[in-house]
């Protein structure tokens, strides 16, 4: 039975309908009150990690998903054992950056919280193109791309990896060329420019006096012998005489004047070279010759 209502019927409801209305309100109530209402329930809620989603699947099968929001990562800087870390800290390890997975109090090494699932990777560490090892030494190993300077003065880069006591010139058969193909594991990065050092006195230079001193700004090989030099005097030694050059305080080269010579003689027992930073020096003898006079002398090296 349906409600009759006045503002349809256009009158006022007889008793027989008001008495009607209130039946059928009272049989939905006991209704209600025995049979219930029907629950619709939360069967399962699902969290994906990944996508930062929340789904919820009702009783009935409907599904809803629900955005969530992506929290921000805290940076620390370095990572620090024994300090509490909270999921999305984020902390500089070598170079790299990472992101905690996992609350945890940070252990004493890193590379096991890191095996251990409590850090993921978020910045690889980069390098250098090029990376500057200095004089290239034996005894290295050195990654690919580093560069050396070599004993020829030159500046070389690694291409192909090798091992220890593989020096620029060394070759190599790369893994998918023939067997019979061998390729450079050096390559050769910039040419070398001729330097030379120039100096010269007028008169009698004074005992031990420096009569040159010189910066080093780009590396300078001088070969063993220094066999471009020159050494001359406006007036000869009276007797045995030798001028020194010095690297950063110690003798590397002389240059030697025989009794009545107006010509000189150079020594260097061996390679040197020279870094930006290092200090040459040209030095009069120690005892003042009596006549060795007007001194010019030339020495000079590659510069890379």
């Amino acid at each position: 039975m349906g409600i009759a209502l006045t503002s349809i019927l256009g009158r006022a409801l007889t008793a027989e309908e008001a008495d009607g209305n209130i039946a059928d309100l009272d049989g939905r109530v006991k209704r209600f009150e025995q049979e219930g209402l029907e629950a619709r329930g939360i069967a399962d809620v699902v969290y994906d990690d990944v996508g930062r989603t929340l789904t919820l699947t009702f009783n009935d099968g409907f599904e809803y998903e629900f955005p969530m929001p992506v929290a921000q990562l805290n940076l620390l800087g370095e990572w620090v054992s024994g300090v509490q870390y909270v999921r999305y800290d984020s902390v500089g390890h070598l170079g790299a950056w990472y992101a905690c997975a996992a609350g945890h109090v940070a252990g004493a090494s890193f590379d096991a919280d890191l095996a251990a699932g409590k850090w993921v990777l978020t910045a690889r560490a980069g390098r250098d193109a090029i990376r500057d090892r200095g004089t290239y030494a034996g005894a290295v190993t050195y990654d690919v791309y580093d560069s050396v300077l070599y004993t020829d003065g030159l500046i070389y880069q690694l291409l192909y990896a090798v091992p220890a006591g593989s020096p620029p010139g060394t070759t190599v058969n790369p893994a998918g060329f023939p067997p019979q193909v061998r390729i450079a594991a050096w390559a050769l990065v910039n040419g070398a420019q001729r330097r030379a050092i120039r100096v010269w006195t007028d008169g009698k230079p004074a005992a031990g006096k420096t009569l040159h001193r010189e910066l080093v700004d780009r590396y300078l090989y001088l070969r063993k012998g220094l066999p471009e030099a020159a050494g001359t005097l406006g007036t000869s030694a009276a007797a045995s005489t030798t001028f020194t050059v010095t690297k950063n305080g110690s003798v590397v080269a002389t240059l030697a004047f025989a009794a009545g010579s107006k010509v000189g003689f150079w020594t260097m027992a061996a390679d040197v070279f020279a870094v930006p930073g290092d200090v040459l020096a040209v030095v009069a003898p120690a005892t003042q010759d009596a006549a060795a006079a007007d001194l010019t002398m030339v020495f000079s090296g590659t510069q890379t």
